[in-house]
């Protein structure tokens, strides 16, 4: 999903999250940051792609839409 139009259709909890770490060496402390996992598709296109329970969710709300 291109991450343009990621915020329009999901919400941040639904896309797969990066974590990054930073250590104080001072306070003897670290701290956890988590932002929306990027990537850059085929086309150079900035992506996030979706935790699994989301696409299994969206996928089963379509078969109901779709009468299938």
């Amino acid at each position: 999903m291109p991450a343009i139009d990621a915020k329009k259709y999901f919400d941040d909890y639904e896309l797969t999250p990066e974590y990054s770490f930073i250590w104080d060496a001072k306070k003897k402390k670290g701290e956890v940051i988590e932002r929306p996992w990027t990537i850059k598709d085929d086309n150079g296109v900035v992506s996030h792609s979706l935790l699994a329970p989301p696409v299994v969710v969206m996928i089963k709300q379509l078969v109901d839409v779709l009468n299938l």
